[in-house]
């Protein structure tokens, strides 16, 4: 029996130890973040990430990746232990912040060590430090440095485990990442959250206040708008629980998502909820080679709301009738249906330079038409201190490919009040010709396509959509780096568009350039792309710069200076 009780005995402190042992060998830093801390960064295996860096500055500038590489002690600098000294550079490293109002943030920096000595060795003799394993945290402030402990012994809950699985995802498969507990910010900061607006509005007064006579009639009512865009702003923070980026590296592409959770049942989620993507397929039919596209599906009504609202400002001054027909007008345009859009822009050699076009589905289109028709009629001329608009429709006014087109031009005058230098002048004249800002409108049954830049352009738009082909080579690998279901996709050719604006500008003398080796530089088509996507309690978001397109850019810088 006693034989029995000492077996007994050894094995349950065999058991003890075993668990013990394992608990420290296998802490994790994600263990150790508690869910009172307020941001993460995790520098994702720093050897292996510089190393994927290297090869995408190697393949811009050859040799020059050596330098990233040779960099990566430098990371020593920033989390307190210059050299890294100890650190196992293979394995994560972490900064864990803790806020507090009127206070500096606390900061906690967690390591996997090779050597746990030598880690503590080379830190400066003012940090606190407390190991498990072959984890390190540090800290110069022991209350931060507690609530890592506390955590490490099992105490409260990890952040990590509070989050949804998608930002999880993220956070995990980036090289860097950065997590913002939303939730806990604006617990900790609500004092402060509560005063932002009232300040921001105070500060806006004073932006108003000191603008020039002349030119506060014109921008005041872009102010308005700045004010109702922070309190969405606010409004969105206080429903928010979490928000994480991350940046991946490739020889390819750099990438950076991100994605901002809110909270289920809160007025962003019911917007969010709204937002039903899609596949912009009619970003595809649009002309092709353009240096930019922009596709969008999203409930419209709010935006179109908002651009009335600053129209409508605009017109304060105008006559009671035409205040009237506008808002008549504004309230027949809620009442249609729209399902996507789709646009382009392009840069001209010659003025006008700004050129482009863009289809939008909405139904019914003849009844936009009528709309849109009344709208343009109340804004025959605005006049306010310094400036003058003039808007002159002229309905039906071509016939472009088998369609009636109507022709609406925009011309703004500037007296020396608002334009002493004649500098606006001669931008608008450059931008969209002497004659001004000429737009054409075609109507159809389902869709409106507008165009800038004259009869040709929509010709051309005409002839793409109704040809309906499939897209470049450089528009589709673009497409192919985005989810399928998209709210918002912009693709802009960087290198192109300043190819296009170093051109105009070099021909007016304001550049020292080659302009016979700028024309004559052929650049591989690559896009940079933008996303958004909205699910039903989120928004994420995606940014992809293709390698081409940074070696594009190199190609033009490079032929900056007098001609060789």
């Amino acid at each position: 029996m006693q034989r029995w009780m000492r077996y007994g005995t050894c094995l349950l402190l065999w058991s003890l130890t075993w668990g013990l042992c394992s608990h420290a060998l296998g802490a994790e830093p994600a263990d150790a973040i508690p869910d009172t801390a307020s941001l993460v960064v995790r520098f994702k295996s720093p050897k292996a990430a510089l190393g994927k860096l290297a090869g995408f500055v190697d393949a811009v500038q050859p040799g020059f990746g050596d330098a990233v590489t040779s960099s990566l002690p430098g990371l020593g600098q920033a989390i307190g232990n210059p050299g890294l000294t100890g650190v196992d550079t293979e394995k994560d490293l972490w900064a864990v912040v803790f806020a507090q109002p009127q206070a500096m943030p606390l900061v906690v920096f967690i390591v996997t060590a090779k050597d746990v000595d030598d880690v503590k060795d080379g830190l400066p003799s003012n940090y606190e430090v407390h190991v498990s394993g072959k984890l390190v945290a540090y800290s110069e402030h022991e209350d931060a440095l507690g609530e890592i402990r506390e955590r490490l012994d099992g105490e409260g809950k990890a952040l990590l485990s509070t989050i949804d699985a998608a930002t999880k995802k993220l956070f995990d498969s980036a090289d860097v990442s950065v997590l913002v507990n939303v939730k806990q910010l604006t617990e900790d900061f609500s004092d402060e959250l509560d005063q932002a607006e009232p300040q921001l509005n105070a500060f806006i007064d004073q932006l108003v206040a000191a603008l020039p006579e002349a030119q506060r009639p014109q921008l005041e009512p872009a102010f308005g708008l700045y004010r109702a865009l922070g309190a969405s702003i606010l409004n969105g923070i206080r429903d928010t629980e979490s928000y994480a980026l991350g940046v991946t590296f490739s020889k390819t592409a750099i990438r950076i998502e991100d994605r901002l959770q809110v909270e289920d049942g809160s007025s962003t989620a019911d917007y969010f909820a709204k937002q039903a993507p899609g596949d912009l397929a009619l970003m595809g039919t649009l002309p092709t080679g353009k240096p930019v596209y922009f596709g969008l599906k999203a409930d419209m009504s709010s935006l179109i709301e908002w651009s009335m609202k600053l129209t409508r400002e605009m017109l304060k001054g105008t006559s009671d009738d035409q205040q009237a027909k506008f808002d008549e007008a504004v309230a027949e345009m809620s009442k249609l249906k729209y399902e996507e859009m789709g646009m382009y822009l392009d840069i001209g050699k010659t003025a006008p330079a700004f050129r482009g076009g863009g289809v939008t589905l909405v139904t019914p289109g003849n009844k936009l038409r009528d709309i849109s028709r009344k709208l343009l009629a109340t804004m025959g001329k605005i006049e306010t201190a310094g400036f003058t608009q003039t808007t002159k429709l002229e309905p039906a006014a071509e016939k472009i490919g088998g369609f009636e087109a109507d022709r609406i031009t925009i011309q703004q005058e500037f007296d020396e009040s608002a334009d002493p230098t004649g500098m606006q002048k001669k931008m608008h004249a450059i931008m969209f010709g002497e004659g001004g800002m000429e737009q054409l409108m075609v109507y159809q049954a389902n869709r409106t396509l507008q165009t800038l830049g004259g009869k040709k352009e929509m010709q051309d738009l005409i002839t793409a959509v109704e040809a309906n082909k499939s897209p470049d080579a450089a528009f589709t690998a673009a497409r192919k780096r985005f989810s399928d279901k998209l709210n918002l996709l912009v693709l802009f050719d960087l290198a192109q568009i300043i190819q296009g604006v170093a051109t105009l500008a070099a021909d007016s003398g304001a550049i020292p350039i080659d302009m016979t080796a700028l024309k004559g530089l052929k650049l591989d088509p690559a896009y940079v792309g933008f996303s958004i996507t909205i699910e039903p309690t989120a928004a994420r978001a995606q940014l992809e710069v293709p390698v081409q397109q940074v070696q594009n850019i190199m190609k033009i810088v490079s032929l900056v200076g007098p001609p060789r």
